[in-house]
């Protein structure tokens, strides 16, 4: 099974909308041939072009029509933002974005991204070959030619060589008219020792630094993740002073926020596309979410609040409270949490001071499943204990199979993936591939399994006979059926893990798929992972996130959905759109303000005159009030609109 790509009617759009802001805009043709044309970013025309689409004007275009806030730019470089929601097709429209705008001579582009997994996930995409021949059947006789920049590897040799990828790159000229030049880095390569390094080996008889070769090039650069990338930071000051890229394009969920700016503003810079969550959701583009929560446990209520972090050159440790009897702890680093409660397990203090929304932060602590704590935090030590994660263990199994059951039965089937966040490699890897939760997790769904298979095991309807043959090879290779991506399994040679990661990592198609090349059942569709996978990686086809412990970080809500909004595709690699689709979220009761937050993070840059039905309603009761009164009553009472 191959996954089919298709246009959809706001990728089109946008192409529209890119077209416009380039329309009649002066092209200055280059000096050398390996260099973009250019054009003047101070040219009317296209602040004219910017200005008119941003007010709507160009074909009244909902997408376009731009709150004034987010009007102008607020850089010296030349941007243009591009807002859509994690799910509707950021990667697919980049790469088209460079296709079309090679029709005006435009040939080089670096994309950058700020994580090795996104970077990972967008060259899946742009190799794989499904890609490759949709864009050949839309853009006949193009090529694009992709450079992936990666550490170099010191060879031992005296003679220091340029890096492979810069040299490919910049080795490509307009003279090879169809083809199309991107270079793929992630921030911290940018700001590498390789990039850093003057190279006996010379391009064009000129350049010894890499800096110098790709500024040369006169690059459009695409930033993936823009909140990522924020105008302070180190790689994006890289970017900027060293490459100077003709333009910029920024395509993301969410945006950075201005430097001191009191009101938390957005800086978004010449806002050309906004397909916000609301619009996503309200035109079928995403799955929506429902937040499934379990119980809070009556028995146990034990919290304990972080009272103090100190971390200086002759001290470091921290200080928690339980609240029930209020006696302190004062903890330090390598410190089991354990000594507070048993039901913090192997959970311990793995360092005070720790990376906090893309910030090193001094006085924060850093667990050993990676989650962050500030003073005042608190943490329920019940949702770490075993009996706790068992229950949400099996809930999320039941909640899975009633979703795969409704997908298998379908007159086209669905698979159907569930994603697991859980707190520890060793707990799902142990020592041979055996961790205990991975134990724990075969038996309840061997047990789940079988339940489900003795229903349906005396039918003679085809397929529910098919469905019990998947019930029991699932059953018969109860190993198969899950799989983990760690950051940690990039270093391990072992030949197993090795192919569980290929399989999650880079082969979209074969967790899609419910038979592989010889016909037999693909029953690989739990995955698990340590936040690893939390960006750059998404499957249209899951339909859950069981978070077993707390992210404990502000990272935005939409990211940590984001992983499944996509729309699924059925057994034939087909998207389908034409019905409403929904992604289960099981998380903790710790989390119980997480929908409010998701919806607080969605509703803060919706602009809410779209939506208001007043207007349209007072203007078909045609100013009769009486009449006006009668419809918004029964528009409510149908449940058609709510009183927002």
């Amino acid at each position: 099974m191959e996954i089919k790509l298709e246009k959809l009617a706001h990728q089109q759009k946008f192409l529209e909308v890119i077209n416009k802001v380039f329309e009649e805009v002066e092209i200055i043709a280059p000096k050398e041939i390996y260099e973009n044309p250019t054009f003047d970013k101070n040219d009317e025309t296209l602040k004219n072009n910017i200005n008119q689409i941003q007010k709507g004007y160009f074909e009244n275009n909902d997408y376009t029509k731009i709150p004034s806030e987010y009007h102008g730019n607020n850089a010296d470089e030349f941007i243009i933002d591009i807002r859509m929601e994690t799910g509707t097709g950021k990667t697919y429209t980049y790469t088209n974005l460079m296709y079309e705008l090679n029709k005006y001579g435009f040939y080089n582009f670096i994309i950058l991204v700020p994580t090795l997994a996104i970077k990972e996930g967008t060259k899946n995409f742009i190799e794989a070959n499904y890609t490759k021949n949709h864009f050949s059947d839309i853009y006949q006789g193009k090529r694009l030619t992709l450079s992936v920049l990666n550490s170099q590897k010191n060879t031992g040799k005296k003679r220091k060589i340029f890096p492979f990828a810069i040299s490919d790159f910049t080795r490509v000229t307009n003279l090879q008219k169809n083809t199309i030049n991107v270079l793929l880095v992630n921030s911290n390569m940018l700001i590498s020792s390789t990039m850093k390094d003057n190279y006996d080996q010379t391009l064009f008889g000129k350049f010894s630094s890499p800096y110098d070769a790709l500024k040369s090039t006169k690059p459009i650069v695409i930033i993936d993740e823009p909140h990522r990338f924020k105008r302070e930071d180190k790689a994006y000051n890289t970017l900027i002073e060293k490459i100077n890229p003709l333009c910029i394009f920024r395509f993301g969920a969410t945006f950075p926020e201005i430097k001191n700016d009191k009101n938390a503003k957005k800086d978004y810079n010449n806002l050309i596309f906004n397909l916000d969550s609301c619009t996503s959701f309200n035109q079928n583009l995403i799955k929506g979410v429902e937040i499934d929560m379990m119980p809070e446990e009556e028995r146990n209520k034990s919290k304990f609040k972080v009272l103090d972090i100190v971390n200086n050159k002759e001290t470091k440790y921290c200080v928690f409270k339980n609240k029930q009897n209020n006696k302190t702890y004062e903890l330090k680093k390598d410190d089991t949490l354990n000594i507070m409660d048993d039901n913090f397990g192997s959970l311990k203090i793995q360092s005070i001071g720790a990376e906090y929304n893309g910030k090193r932060i001094k006085n924060a602590i850093l667990l050993s499943n990676e989650q962050v704590l500030m003073k005042d935090d608190e943490l329920y030590s019940d949702i770490y204990g075993n009996i706790y994660q068992d229950l949400m263990l099996q809930k999320a199994i039941k909640n899975h199979i009633d979703i795969e059951r409704e997908n298998f039965f379908r007159t086209i089937k669905i698979k159907t993936l569930s994603l697991f966040f859980i707190d520890s490699i060793s707990s799902y890897r142990g020592d041979d591939g055996k961790g205990h939760l991975r134990v724990k997790f075969e038996n309840f769904l061997k047990e789940e399994l079988k339940k489900e298979l003795e229903k349906y095991s005396e039918s003679n309807i085809e397929i529910e006979k098919q469905y019990c043959s998947f019930l029991q090879s699932s059953i018969k290779n109860i190993s198969e059926t899950n799989g983990g991506y760690f950051a940690e399994d990039n270093d391990k040679k072992d030949e197993d893990i090795a192919k569980e990661v290929e399989t999650i990592l880079r082969d979209k198609q074969s967790l899609v798929s419910f038979k592989d090349e010889n016909g037999n059942w693909n029953i690989r569709r739990f995955i698990f992972s340590k936040w690893t996978l939390r960006e750059g990686w998404d499957n249209p086809n899951v339909f859950q996130i069981c978070k077993l412990r707390s992210s404990g970080s502000e990272i935005s809500k939409l990211q940590e959905v984001g992983r499944g909004l996509r729309l699924p595709v059925d057994e034939y690699g087909n998207r389908i759109s034409n019905e409403q689709f929904y992604l289960t979220y099981l998380v903790d009761y710790s989390e119980k303000d997480f929908a409010n937050k998701l919806v607080e993070e969605i509703n803060s840059e919706i602009d809410w005159k779209k939506y208001c039905v007043k207007p349209l309603i007072t203007k078909i009761a045609n100013g009769n009030s009486n009449i006006e009164k009668e419809l918004f009553k029964e528009l409510l009472i149908k449940d058609y609109i709510d009183i927002d």
